[in-house]
């Protein structure tokens, strides 16, 4: 049998095994008849990236069947997050056609974006009501704008327009849509639910990944005919990619960081009492799997912060804290937790070789932002001095996004990108504790999302932005913009719908 069906057989039979379990919570959610339709796409969209010979045939099968499901769903942002993460993020040249050398890098992830939320922006009226444009709007549209100037000193006027562009599909449109299409409690909550539901079948897939030593999903790319390599050891035990493969385990990671955090949002009320230790056992496997700290401290100040930000901290702190303390407790005594305890951050032994890394990174970066400050420098990765941190593969991983922003767009891109997510953070904090009790189900989604962008924002500075990361951190900030816009907006009650008949017959009556 061929590896990549010897691979299709693990992946499908694991999600069959999981989507059993997950059945039941998420009917709190949607109808059955919405749940089988969401697992029938992600299955049929996983099955043709594992079997069709190349990517472009992947590409246009998957685009096809994704115009088909839109029809049929109501909240279609739900099924971006629902497909963001089941294939691998590969890119392939669409040619120029002899006019240039190519129009831009495609992968899935992209072919989704083109699919889904660039309608959604151009033709389809915006849910929230919300009009004009807002200060993340002017933050994100300026660093945009500033990368199309910068990029300008070093490339070519239609190189500069094809990054803008991506950058735009990436984090302008991503973060527009979700922003402004996702309008209600029900539907923020839909697209939450619609993110977990895949990522509670990657978590086992990375527990067997880790286990057995088998990338599942690079025989899938494989099978694309791209060469890759997807087999990173640490502490004697493979450190799992699932579909993040071939950006590496933390990207892996990062989709639990972000899994953690939505967890919180959907356990409240009869949830919170059936299952929900189900979902968090489950998050947790899969973020262990990666054996990255990064992901792992990530997770820990989601958790952290969305206790600090609610009542009855200490209560909270002990009835989470102290089942997490005697499970680690419990795992130092084999053999497997010893592992686990030397790669915990801060206290671990093992992989003392990247930590050396990061430093050695740090020192060198900080050299060349001091001779770039203002706007740094396109071609970093060119200069002289960097050429010290070129790792085995020949390339230069700076291991830290915001040391990244610096060297490429120098401080003035730097604070432009962090501006963006301290307003978004800021307005969200700011409007969760303005609500009342009778919108304590709201705030408290309020709540998770802001630990959970505030867990992304900590684990970037472990890791480039690359592959999945970008993507979860503007389709956060846009679910965070989206529910400080519910929490602004007065709530619908029956005084509130009894004043706007009234003042509608008055105005009819004027009008008469």
């Amino acid at each position: 049998m061929p590896e990549n069906m010897r691979a299709y057989v693990v992946v499908a039979t694991i999600a069959l095994i999981m989507l059993f379990f997950v059945r039941r919570s998420a009917g709190f959610f949607i109808s059955a008849t919405d749940f089988r339709r969401w697992v029938l796409l992600w299955f049929v969209v996983t099955t043709v990236g594992f079997f069709m010979p190349n990517f472009w045939l992947m590409a246009a099968t998957n685009a096809t069947v994704v115009l088909i499901a839109l029809s049929q769903e109501r909240i279609k942002p739900a099924l971006f997050l629902l497909l963001l993460a089941a294939l691998p993020m590969i890119g392939v040249d669409i040619p120029g056609f002899g006019i240039i050398n190519y129009i831009f890098t495609i992968n899935y992830q992209l072919m989704l974006s083109l699919v889904i939320l660039l309608p959604l922006m151009l033709f389809t009226r915006r849910q929230d009501g919300h009009k004009g444009v807002s200060l993340e709007d002017v933050l994100l549209l300026t660093y945009l704008l500033l990368i199309f100037l910068l990029n300008l000193r070093e490339t070519t006027i239609t190189d500069s327009m094809r990054r803008s562009f991506l950058f735009f599909l990436t984090g302008v449109l991503p973060f527009f849509v979700l922003s402004r299409y996702v309008a209600t409690p029900t539907a923020i909550r839909r697209v939450i639910l619609a993110f977990l539901i895949p990522v509670f079948i990657y978590a086992p897939i990375g527990v067997f990944e880790m286990v057995k030593y088998w990338s599942l999903y690079a025989s899938a790319v494989a099978n694309w005919d791209l060469s890759i390599s997807a087999y990173l050891p640490r502490a004697g035990l493979l450190r799992a990619v699932g579909p993040a493969v071939p950006h590496g385990p933390i990207v892996f990671g990062s989709l639990f960081v972000v899994a953690a955090g939505f967890m919180i949002a959907l356990s409240r009320g009869r949830v919170a009492a059936e299952r929900f230790w189900f979902g968090k056992v489950t998050i947790w496997s899969g973020l262990l799997s990666s054996l990255s700290r990064g992901p792992w401290v990530a997770a820990a100040v989601v958790y952290l912060l969305y206790w600090m930000t609610g009542p009855d901290k200490v209560t909270r702190a002990v009835r989470y804290g102290l089942p997490v303390l005697v499970l680690a407790l419990m795992l130092l005594v084999t053999p497997f937790g010893a592992k686990i305890w030397g790669l915990l951050p801060f206290i671990g032994n093992l992989a003392d070789e990247t930590v050396s890394y990061r430093e050695q990174v740090w020192n060198v970066s900080t050299d060349v932002i001091a001779k770039y400050p203002l706007f740094g420098n396109v071609q970093w990765r060119d200069l002289p001095e960097m050429q010290v941190l070129v790792q085995g593969q020949g390339i230069i991983d700076i291991v830290n996004t915001y040391v990244g922003q610096a060297l490429e767009y120098g401080l003035v891109g730097l604070a432009l990108f962090v501006s963006f997510f301290f307003v978004v953070l800021r307005r969200l904090r700011r409007a969760y504790r303005r609500a009342g009790l009778d919108r304590a189900e709201e705030a408290h989604t309020a709540r998770a999302l802001f630990a959970t962008m505030a867990g992304l924002l900590v684990m970037i500075a472990t890791v480039s932005s690359v592959g999945l990361i970008p993507w979860l951190y503007w389709s956060v900030a846009g679910l965070c913009v989206a529910q400080t816009r519910m929490l602004q907006r007065e709530p619908v009650t029956e005084k509130t719908s009894t004043r706007a008949r009234t003042h509608a017959r008055r105005r009819v009556v004027g009008g008469a």
